[in-house]
Formats: structure tokens, C-alpha cells, sequence
């Protein structure tokens, strides 16, 4: 337990200090920006970090294996795991003006959204490849590295804005879209030679190791790219329905929600190793279930407060003009709440290697999500797209408590059937 709370500190600290400074970035930016201009850079922000996002599950899937397998395969993983980024990083890169141009023209109903959103989903593809060092961090669970590497990129930023904000010079939505991609090339590149010279690229990769990847991560990839597109669902949702104000203000509740997610992240990055060997014996499952519950208790607690907050964060921070945002706001804290008793139940699958089933409460979330957000986002803007995303959490939320029970009840039944035969034996 005490090894516990150590790693949940250093990863909610180093991850708080990270999304902390990108809050205080925005905050900036939205000083400098008009609300619509803030708006219109929100979009390239989505696109960016859903980018950047997609290939996480390599890294997810790199560190079950670690964690999993052999010792002496750690290294040997690692390697196909960045070979398997780099082949994602050069197909987004050669799809970012194609795809953005398809996007901006025919999803969002705004073409002059191109420049913005190619420049996003190739700044994303960098970010990519710098994310493979946490995940190597992760696997070993050193995670006061994991924190600070996981800082590197929001700080960059935040000094490029900051002289601009001290300066008190006027930035249009390219300008700042312009410092982050800047800030996104050099991060990703300094990743990719580091990792080129650590990890001997020009020896061949194991067939066996990206088979193995392969088969257990082509449906967790499928549940990534469900979990990213519904975390950004809502945002795209309201460019195609909604004005540049609109977005702005559902964007500034999002970053209120953020504190939040602070919590969620870290829960997420301590419990995978934990959860990966959790079904190794019945001592390892009580331990897990009872670590996640202590920290869960702790955190839904906090976020109460953050909820009483709202009008006071958001009145102080973005001003009235953000004022539309609170109720959305209070939804997506609560909906924190649905993602942090998620988190301990979907790491079951990963353990039983049935990522088909994660795969599986994704496609519901998605289904709820469209449905929702199609409804009630032409009515009621921000606040439908937070109902819609609250919804859609809590669904997902209950298929995957049934379905980790049946998991989890299916391999009590399998050690009884051992110990029955064991017992016949003797």
C-alpha cells in the first residue's frame, strides 16, 4: 500500500503539473485569443491530441507483455513496439493534408478549418512517437521519469505562450497552432533518436514479437481508436452544429473538467501493471480491487468538491463570456466520476487477454454517444454534448462491470477445477 500511494503521487503530481501548466496555457490563450478565435484553436487542440492518442494502445499493449511475459523479452518488445509507431507516424504523416482537407470540408462544414487541422493531425503523429519513452517508463514502473517525460511537451509550450502573453503580443489561431506543432517536432524527434540509438533498429524485428503484439493488440487498437474519437466526439459534434462561440465555451468546460481527469489519468497509469498480473493468483485480485477502491473512494470525494466549484473556477478564470459553460461543466465532473470506477474492471480484460470485450464496451459507449450527441447537441449545445458523454460513460460503465464478472467468476470456477483434479490425483 505504501508502494501504492507512492506511485499514485509521483503520477498525479507529474501529471498535474503537466495538465496543469496546459490549463494555465489556455488560460493565455484565451487572453490573447477572441472567444471565436479560441474556438477555432480548440479544433486544432482535439484533432492534435486525439492524433497523438491513437497509437497509445502499442504502448498499452507493449506494456502487458512486459509485465506478462518473459523478463528477458522486455527489451525485445520495446523494440517492436517503436518500429510498429514509427509505421503509424509515417502514414499520418503522408495522410495529414488529404485528411484534414476531408475533415475540415466535409465533417465540420468549415474549410477554413484545413490549415488547422492538417497542421494538427501532423503535430499529433510526432507526439506519437515521443509518447513510446512513458510507455518504457511505465512498463518498468519508474514513475517519477514516466511524470517528468510525460511534462516535457506542456512545458515547452507553456514558454512559448508565456512570452508572447508577458509581451503582450496578439496571436491569430495559427500563430498559436503554429508553437505547438514547432514544439511537437522537436519532442517527437528528439524521442526517435534517442530510442534509434538505445534500441539497435538496424537488427531485424522478431516476427514472433509482432505476432504476438499483433494478435492481442488489433483489438485493443480497435477499442483505442473507439475511446479516443468518444473522448473528442463531443467537440467534433458541436463543429459541425455549432458556431465557433459555442465550442469555445463547451472547450472552456472541458478544461475545468480537466482537474478531473488529472485523477482519472493517473488512476489509469498506476492500476495497468496492477491489473495486467491481477488474475496471477486470488491474493493478487484482493489486493488490486482493494488499492482501486481506497483510491476510487478518495478521488470521487475530491471531485464532489470540485463540482461545488464551478461557478467560482469559471467566473474567475475565463470570465462571462464563459459563463454558459457551468452546467456542462458540473456534467463532465460527474462523469470523472463513471471513469474512475471504470478503470479497475477494464484492466480485468487486459489480464484475461479478452480485449475483444473492451473492444466490445466501446462499441456500445460509441452507439450511445452518436445517439445522444445527435439529439441533443442541435438543442441544447454545450450542455447536451456533456449530458451525451455522461451517458454514454455510465453505459459503458455497467457492460463492463458485467463482463468483468463473468471473467472474473469463469476463472474461480477454473482454479476449483484445478484443485478438484490435483485432489483425484493424489
Amino acid at each position: 500500500m505504501k508502494k501504492l500511494f507512492k506511485d499514485y503521487f509521483s503520477v498525479i503530481f507529474g501529471t498535474g503539473f503537466s495538465r496543469g501548466i496546459s490549463f494555465v496555457t489556455m488560460l493565455m490563450l484565451v487572453r490573447v485569443l477572441t472567444v471565436e478565435g479560441f474556438g477555432k484553436f480548440s479544433m486544432f487542440f482535439t484533432v492534435m491530441m486525439l492524433v497523438w492518442q491513437l497509437p497509445g494502445s502499442i504502448d498499452a499493449v507493449y506494456v502487458r507483455y512486459a509485465k506478462a511475459g518473459a523478463e528477458a523479452e522486455r527489451f525485445a518488445y520495446l523494440r517492436t513496439a517503436f518500429i510498429m509507431k514509427v509505421w503509424a507516424f509515417v502514414f499520418v504523416c503522408a495522410a495529414s493534408y488529404p485528411f484534414g482537407w476531408f475533415l475540415s470540408v466535409h465533417v465540420f462544414c468549415k474549410p477554413e478549418l484545413t490549415g488547422l487541422v492538417s497542421m494538427a493531425i501532423f503535430s499529433g503523429g510526432f507526439l506519437s512517437v515521443f509518447s513510446t519513452l512513458s510507455g518504457m517508463y511505465q512498463a518498468q514502473e519508474k514513475f517519477l521519469i514516466y511524470s517528468i517525460i510525460n511534462s516535457v511537451f506542456y512545458s515547452l509550450v507553456f514558454f512559448s505562450v508565456g512570452w508572447f502573453f508577458v509581451k503582450k503580443i496578439i496571436l491569430t489561431p495559427f500563430d498559436a497552432a503554429l508553437m505547438f506543432s514547432i514544439v511537437a517536432v522537436v519532442v517527437g524527434m528528439g524521442a526517435a533518436l534517442y530510442l534509434s540509438r538505445e534500441m539497435k533498429l538496424l537488427v531485424a524485428v522478431s516476427r514472433v514479437h509482432f505476432r504476438n503484439m499483433f494478435n492481442f493488440g488489433k483489438w485493443l487498437f480497435a477499442e483505442t481508436l473507439l475511446y479516443v474519437v468518444l473522448q473528442r466526439l463531443d467537440i467534433l459534434f458541436l463543429a459541425r452544429f455549432a458556431d465557433y462561440h459555442q465550442i469555445a465555451v463547451y472547450s472552456a468546460a472541458v478544461r475545468i473538467a480537466m482537474v478531473a481527469s488529472i485523477m482519472t489519468s493517473a488512476a489509469t497509469a498506476i492500476f495497468m501493471p496492477r491489473g495486467c498480473a491481477s488474475l496471477r493468483s486470488p491474493q493478487h485480485l484482493r489486493t488490486y480491487f482493494r488499492d482501486a477502491a481506497v483510491v476510487t473512494t478518495g478521488l470521487t470525494a475530491m471531485i464532489i468538491a470540485l463540482i461545488a466549484a464551478v461557478p467560482a473556477l469559471i467566473g474567475h478564470l475565463f470570465g462571462a463570456d464563459y459563463a454558459q459553460g457551468m452546467t456542462a461543466a458540473r456534467i463532465l465532473l460527474i462523469e470523472a466520476v463513471f471513469i474512475l470506477l471504470y478503470t479497475p474492471f477494464s484492466f480485468i480484460f487486459y489480464a484475461s487477454g479478452k480485449t475483444q470485450r473492451i473492444f466490445a464496451v466501446g462499441v456500445i459507449r460509441m452507439s450511445v454517444m452518436i445517439a445522444g450527441l445527435s439529439v441533443m447537441v442541435p438543442r441544447f449545445g454545450s450542455t447536451g454534448a456533456a449530458l451525451a458523454i455522461a451517458a454514454s460513460t455510465f453505459t459503458g460503465l455497467i457492460f463492463a462491470v458485467v463482463m468483468s464478472m463473468k471473467i472474473l467468476m469463469s476463472a474461480h470456477h477454473g482454479r476449483e477445477h484445478s484443485r478438484g483434479k490435483a485432489g483425484q490425483g493424489q
